[in-house]
């Protein structure tokens, strides 16, 4: 007797185990789709980079799919992501921010602005330019860029993968 309850325990453990790890999340983050790419901007201006991006010269998508995920009260499939930012200068880590609060999205494909990421705040302030009256205000500094996008799904296995945008910018006009 003591044999088949420990057979049926176990049984009820691997299953139990089973369906935790199905539940998942997979996907990609693109631009142009293409998970990682080098952009050409035209000059220095961190403004002119946003606009470019507010323009869908660079269109941001987010695509996931989501496995065996419980749904809330409403019957839908939601999962809160943290969006991390990683903005490197030369390859030397200039700063990484994780969003404060995670952010939820259903399944599928989606565009993402911007904003939902940090990398024009941190690209305007690389110089530290804080006053109105900088020539330099909004401009980045000559050097290789990489800015690193990740969202990473809370609660779930799986994985988001992450995109990386290069860049290389001339020295910045004098005027």
């Amino acid at each position: 007797m003591k044999v088949i309850v420990k057979i049926i325990l176990l049984v009820v453990f691997v299953l139990g185990s089973i369906q935790t790890r199905a539940q998942s999340v997979k996907g990609t983050l693109t631009l142009n789709n293409s998970n990682k790419i080098e952009l050409s901007p035209e000059n220095n201006s961190v403004v002119s980079l946003f606009r470019d991006f507010k323009m869908k010269k660079y269109a941001m998508q987010f695509h996931f799919k989501a496995y065996n995920v419980p749904k809330n009260i409403y019957g839908e499939t939601v999962v809160l992501f943290n969006f991390i930012t990683q903005i490197k200068k030369d390859g030397k880590l200039i700063k990484e921010i994780k969003r404060e609060e995670p952010l939820p999205y259903f399944p599928g494909d989606m565009f993402l602005a911007p904003e939902s990421f940090d990398f024009i705040s941190i690209l305007g302030s690389i110089d530290g330019n804080d006053t109105r009256n900088s020539k330099y205000l909004g401009t980045l500094p000559a050097g290789e860029y990489t800015i690193v996008l990740d969202i990473v799904p809370l609660g779930f296995e799986g994985n988001i993968n992450p995109l990386e945008i290069y860049f290389a910018l001339r020295k910045r006009p004098t005027r």
